[in-house]
């Protein structure tokens, strides 16, 4: 269980990391009065919200729950091992973004190449977090 509700606290940490880094994105790509009027309204606010928090607390949960069955074969010691974990997670959940993009392009007819590059750089930042989060909070957690 230590697992499980360290993952889930280091997936609300890297969702809302991704959801400040798509607001700064937006601020530097539309300016600032654009992303108060289209972006902050609260049901779009609310939106990202439980999309992007709630998706990485149910994946960081299932993810917290393989941290703890390969804890010992991830290399690193400490703040390294959540990284090293995080990234790998990260690298898994590219190559299937990356995929589905493809595949969405394929059946679509419409080139969703430039989305698949944001969504790499995006969900790698989101799983760095997540794994520098996760060893603290796992380590911390006795249960």
């Amino acid at each position: 269980m230590r697992g499980f509700y360290a993952g889930l606290l280091a997936g609300i940490f890297g969702g809302t990391t991704l959801i400040i880094t798509l607001i700064v994105a937006e601020i530097i790509r539309t300016g600032y009065v654009t992303i108060v009027q289209d972006f902050m309204k609260p049901d779009v606010l609310r939106d990202y919200l439980i999309y992007m928090v709630g998706y990485m607390a149910i994946f960081g949960s299932i993810s917290g729950i393989f941290y703890t069955i390969f804890y010992n074969r991830i290399p690193g010691k400490g703040v390294k091992k959540g990284i090293v974990f995080g990234c790998i997670i990260g690298l898994l959940s590219n190559i299937w973004m990356g995929f589905r993009h493809y595949l969405i392009g394929l059946f679509t007819g419409t080139e969703s190449y430039f989305i698949s590059s944001f969504a790499l750089i995006w969900g790698f930042e989101m799983w760095f977090v997540y794994g520098l989060v996760l060893e603290p909070i796992y380590k911390r957690l006795n249960l």
